[in-house]
């Protein structure tokens, strides 16, 4: 179950927000038609050179493991960044669960980016996806998703064999 209310973009730019580091908001409108997206996409367009970009939130439980799921193109600019916090950027705390994570540097929607990490408090946290950019440049974001999910296992080569399992 998706924990973001729009993350596939079908109701506008609804539970997106604007993140700008200085200078004026960013622009978030949505698109469609664009090659190797899926329906309609978030494009983010800066109206200053700065750091800047969209956030949304969600509710986690302390305890609980989390995976972020989404897909990007890099449009006018070379480099995407994810973060996770209890503030959106760049407001305080916009980084205290992740900080500036690069997604990289996707053209055409092909690539996942996943991030999973455990809540360390019941709260809620916002995701921030950001650009350095120049004035209207754009990204663009797809299928963004937050899940609960089971608890994250390291495996190594004694975890499991085709007979016997491993504690």
């Amino acid at each position: 179950v998706n924990l973001l209310a729009n993350g596939d973009f079908t109701s506008n730019t609804t539970g997106w927000a604007s993140s700008v580091g200085a200078g004026s908001p960013t622009t978030l409108s949505i698109q469609s038609g664009i090659s190797g997206a899926t329906g309609n996409v978030l494009k983010i367009v800066a109206a200053s050179s700065t750091a800047s970009g969209a956030n949304t939130s969600f509710a986690t439980v302390e305890g609980k493991h989390y995976k972020i799921k989404l897909n990007y193109a890099v449009g006018d600019i070379s480099e995407i960044y994810l973060t996770v916090g209890t503030a959106a950027y760049p407001a305080s705390g916009y980084g205290n669960i992740q900080a500036f994570l690069s997604i990289g540097t996707d053209t055409d929607f092909s690539e996942d980016v996943l991030y999973e990490f455990k809540a360390t408090a019941t709260t809620t946290l916002y995701l921030s996806l950001i650009a350095t950019m120049t004035a209207n440049a754009a990204f663009y974001v797809d299928n963004v998703s937050v899940e609960e999910v089971g608890t994250l296992v390291d495996f190594n080569p004694r975890s499991a064999s085709t007979t016997k399992w491993y504690n």
